[in-house]
């Protein structure tokens, strides 16, 4: 077991630096043989977990007093999630709820998950909810992929949830690689600077905490803590197109063009995001110039919006003022433009 959480661990190391991979791997070995593994154990889960609060802390994550859904199917990256935030609620002093979907996908296996995640809760006094869905149906009755659909009803379930529960913010173990995914799907569809910032650290009210860890280092904690995660065989399948990324475009690129890619990946969407708020402020100062109060209502001002930069006319559409003022992205971007006055 400590060999193969040495292999993960160190593979993590050395991505980015291929040229030092011989030396590394050597010095490696000499310190796995160095330190007892109860240390090595310790040492690993202390890091993880002052940098999953670290995070937490600076985007304001985990409010104190707040609720917490924790979305949890009992992989890996969810029960991470599961055991760090149950780590963390004493000191941050938040309320923690797990939540669970079944998808009716896997058959016995999808009730095996289920009672997995219940049984893991119970064992920790951990408040717990399921729910489930025909997908498969819903997708014959209504159109659409498994994965989109399967999206949807997981997220209705859980707003429901936190609806419930009462304001609650609902947790997802979404990690970096999952980031670089995102980054990669969103560009193959011609996505602009909203998409290639892929997920935020918080989007209404959706939490992530582990969006500062990667895939190897979420298994080296699970490895770590003794947790037995199950294992969903949907995630090899390459028919879902996040999977063919992830198990044939992101290994072709890394092995041929970046070993660091993920981190490539998920800088790159910083820095869009960072660029998409400064842009976002700019043109909310600019629209009170196009939508403009008149009596019960606004009137929008053609002639104003057609001058402005393509950039900002793209934007401004989406922005909360014209959501405000009623004024919806199509109804804007339908053109031809005619004066208000």
């Amino acid at each position: 077991m400590i060999l193969c959480l040495h292999q993960v661990e160190f593979e993590y190391i050395i991505d980015g630096y291929e040229q030092w991979g011989p030396f590394l791997r050597r010095v490696a070995k000499v310190a796995g043989k160095s330190r007892p593994a109860a240390k090595n154990n310790k040492w690993r889960i202390a890091m993880i977990r002052s940098r999953v609060r670290e995070w937490a802390e600076r985007h304001a994550l985990l409010p104190q007093g707040s609720n917490i859904v924790a979305a949890c199917s009992g992989g890996p990256d969810s029960l991470a999630l599961v055991d760090l935030l149950d780590g963390l609620r004493q000191d941050l002093h938040f309320n923690l709820f797990i939540a669970h979907f079944d998808h009716g996908l896997r058959g016995e296996d999808s009730t095996r998950d289920a009672d997995f995640v219940r049984q893991f809760c119970e064992s920790r006094k951990l408040p717990f909810r399921s729910g489930g869905a025909d997908v498969k149906g819903e997708v014959r009755r209504g159109g659409g992929s498994i994965e989109e659909v399967s999206r949807l009803l997981r997220y209705r379930f859980l707003y429901q949830t936190a609806a419930e529960i009462g304001e609650a913010l609902i947790a997802t173990g979404h990690h970096r690689d999952d980031q670089a995914e995102t980054v990669l799907l969103n560009l193959l569809r011609g996505s602009g600077e909203r998409g290639l910032r892929a997920m935020r650290p918080r989007q209404g009210g959706i939490v992530r905490p582990l969006l500062c860890v990667t895939r190897a280092e979420i298994e080296i904690y699970c490895c770590s803590r003794n947790l037995q995660p199950r294992t969903d065989a949907t995630n090899s399948n390459i028919d879902f197109k996040r999977n063919r990324v992830r198990h044939e475009l992101i290994p072709l690129l890394r092995q041929q063009y970046n070993p660091a890619l993920t981190e490539t990946l998920c800088r790159t969407a910083e820095i869009l995001a960072d660029d998409h708020e400064f842009l976002g402020s700019y043109v909310e100062r600019l629209a009170s110039q196009c939508a403009v109060r008149e009596n019960a209502g606004y009137r929008f001002n053609a002639d104003v919006f057609s001058q402005l930069h393509v950039a900002v006319q793209r934007e401004l559409p989406q922005g909360d003022f014209f959501f405000a003022c009623g004024t919806t992205a199509s109804a804007v971007s339908a053109g031809p433009w005619r004066s208000s006055h």
